[in-house]
């Protein structure tokens, strides 16, 4: 992990902050960048019958924390996976969208409107209703998957 350094932030995080966002560990607020580092496997047979050639990752994102941005929008932060663009937003199994939406088509209209910005989910819920209470699962996945 690279910590902020003086020049990038580092000292900034305040209790107030940490009281502010208590689903973060500290560390994961100190933190500017995580590096995964990697070693190939030996003794496993060849590396190329595993993985096919330039394969696409995929992933899947449980939204299991957000907060009310402004109307219907809600805003969560989204782990630092690399290519964020790609990925669909599904209530209960069943894509949302649009997909890249304006945030005040978000806030006004909702309706399942989405837009990642950065490392932050912009999202409304199908029906407009709070999605910590309406009792559905909302997941951010690979279109692949």
């Amino acid at each position: 992990m690279v910590r902020f350094g003086p020049d990038t932030g580092e000292g900034r995080l305040t209790q107030a902050i940490l009281d502010e966002f208590p689903q973060y560990y500290k560390e994961e607020l100190e933190t500017l960048e995580l590096h995964l580092l990697a070693r190939k496997r030996t003794g496993v047979g060849d590396p190329r019958k595993v993985l096919p050639p330039y394969a696409e990752h995929s992933c899947s994102i449980e939204i299991t924390w957000q907060q009310r941005e402004i109307g219907k929008a809600f805003i969560t932060r989204i782990p630092s996976i690399g290519k964020l663009s790609g990925l669909v937003l599904v209530e209960d199994d069943l894509p949302l969208g649009p997909a890249g939406a304006l945030h005040d088509q978000i806030r006004n209209t909702g309706a399942g409107a989405y837009s990642i910005w950065g490392n932050y989910l912009y999202f409304s819920t199908s029906d407009n209703t709070d999605p910590a209470a309406n009792g559905r699962k909302y997941v951010l996945k690979s279109e692949t998957q």
